[in-house]
């Protein structure tokens, strides 16, 4: 929540694989988008889309209510193929839970927000609706977040600018009038070389 809100806005946060992008007046006042990526080239590029394309296409088809198809869609994104979003070690937990919620019909219905992300990115009107709340808190000092990413997948899940400020700017501290100019005081980035999307079962 922003500082006007009347609702008290967290301690802190720790975000698992999956991150928006910095808070607009922090992107203007404290940092700049960086301009060199550190990327994945074409493999991480299709690798990011496929997967939103196929579960976007998942939760239209059930709600269509051609379930087996929309089943078959959203189980084909397998840790097979080097456009997957995830690999092996993600499998066990796929094969364990992800696999079985499919098959109860749970999965494709959840699924909307990919359709709404396709739907309102391809009209240009992403950033004027629910888009414009996908960021990380204004606040960083008020609300210092840890970021914990896998790099063992093909895709990624984290805004890469995010992470980065998140990272090289954790150590900071405020000015004396308590706000953050270029850091994040008590954030941080970390990336794991050994683990994949679903960090809490790795």
């Amino acid at each position: 929540p922003e500082p006007s809100s009347p609702h008290r806005p967290p301690d802190r946060l720790v975000l698992l694989d999956v991150c928006a992008g910095l808070h607009p007046s922090t992107l203007i006042n404290d940092r700049s988008p960086s301009s060199t990526k550190k990327g994945g080239g074409l493999i991480r590029f299709a690798a990011n889309w496929l997967y939103r394309i196929q579960l976007a296409m998942a939760f239209v088809l059930q709600r269509w209510g051609l379930r087996r198809i929309s089943d078959s869609v959203g189980l084909g994104l397998n840790t097979g193929s080097r456009l997957a979003p995830l690999r092996d070690v993600d499998l066990p937990y796929i094969e364990k839970l992800r696999i079985p919620e499919w098959k109860a019909g749970r999965i494709g219905c959840l699924c909307y927000p990919y359709w709404n992300i396709i739907v309102d990115g391809l009209s240009g009107t992403f950033g004027k609706t629910w888009g414009k709340h996908w960021h990380l808190p204004m606040d960083l000092h008020r609300t210092p977040v840890l970021l914990l990413t896998g790099e063992d997948k093909n895709a990624c899940f984290h805004d890469e600018d995010a992470a980065e400020f998140l990272q090289d700017c954790g150590s900071c501290e405020p000015k004396d009038d308590g706000k953050v100019s270029g850091g994040t005081s008590g954030s941080n980035w970390i990336s794991l070389p050994d683990a994949g999307h679903w960090l809490f079962r790795q």
